[in-house]
């Protein structure tokens, strides 16, 4: 049997994020941000309190395929099924000795870990209870100043940037999806994947749509539209509007289309982008 570390290539597919009973769907979708901001993807909720799929997508620009992809289960065992490694997070001392690791440490133990690892989030307003806790091989605490906490996608992003960091300095290199604007602005989402074959005629879901929002706020940056004003509420307002129009993810597809020609024609004046059909 091996005793080498697991290829660092693969680090996001091996990490889950267990979000415990979370209590708002905009708290899951700023989660579903921040692990997509640090390389990982696969979300598990375990009984979330409010589960709304649309609000969760307005809170996580960019990041509608984590919560597409994200597992809904019933108890902690589900979401911690086949797992090698089970850490959870807390910000009070307990009175089982379990062993604890600042993020710094974990990262390094977590990618030296073969299998899958599973990092346990409690609810907002209480945390983790020790009965969650006995399930897990491990802790984790975040060391803060004054205050003594910290909300939940800020709990997630701090872990997920020190396993980012960590396998970047063991020989990641996270691919170059973004390009700042003119405005400087440098949050592009990625490209949605194309729809499948004769997917095109069913309802764009909430994290499409979200996309063609965001591209459309990004290139109305690029022009005085947005002086004086918040480019997040235009944003917010793009999507209610296009949502309330219910849209086929193949008139979604068609509006991403327009923007990237006026996109390109930003970038290229005085060229014309060849003609495609569609």
């Amino acid at each position: 049997m091996s005793s080498l570390p697991p290829p660092v290539e693969g680090f996001g597919r091996r990490i889950r994020v267990v979000l415990v009973r979370p209590l708002k769907a905009g708290n899951v979708g700023m989660v579903a941000r921040a692990m997509k901001n640090m390389g990982l993807g696969r979300l598990v909720l375990v009984n979330p309190h409010e589960d709304d799929p649309r609000q969760a997508a307005i809170m996580a620009p960019g990041a509608g395929d984590v919560l597409s992809d994200a597992r809904r289960v019933a108890t902690v065992e589900e979401a911690i099924e086949g797992v090698t490694l089970v850490v959870g997070t807390t910000v009070r001392g307990r009175r089982y000795r379990w062993p604890v690791l600042e993020p710094g440490l974990l990262a390094g133990q977590i990618h030296d870990t073969p299998g899958e690892v599973a990092l346990l989030f409690g609810p907002e307003d209480s945390g983790l209870d020790n009965d969650t806790l006995l399930k897990c091989h491990l802790l984790c605490t975040i060391v803060t100043d004054r205050a003594p906490s910290l909300n939940l996608a800020q709990a997630v992003l701090v872990v997920a940037h020190h396993l980012f960091e960590e396998a970047r300095r063991r020989g990641y290199e996270p691919p170059i999806r973004r390009h700042p604007s003119r405005r400087g602005h440098h949050d592009h989402p990625s490209s949605p994947a194309p729809p499948e074959e004769g997917a095109g005629e069913r309802p764009a879901d909430a994290g499409f749509v979200l996309d063609a929002a965001e591209r459309a706020a990004v290139l109305l940056s690029r022009t005085a539209y947005l002086d004086g004003r918040s480019r997040e509420q235009v944003r917010l307002t793009l999507f209610h509007l296009l949502s309330r129009a219910n849209p086929s993810i193949r008139e979604v597809s068609i509006l991403l289309g327009m923007m990237a020609k006026v996109t390109w024609t930003l970038d290229h004046p005085g060229d014309r982008p060849e003609a495609s059909g569609g």
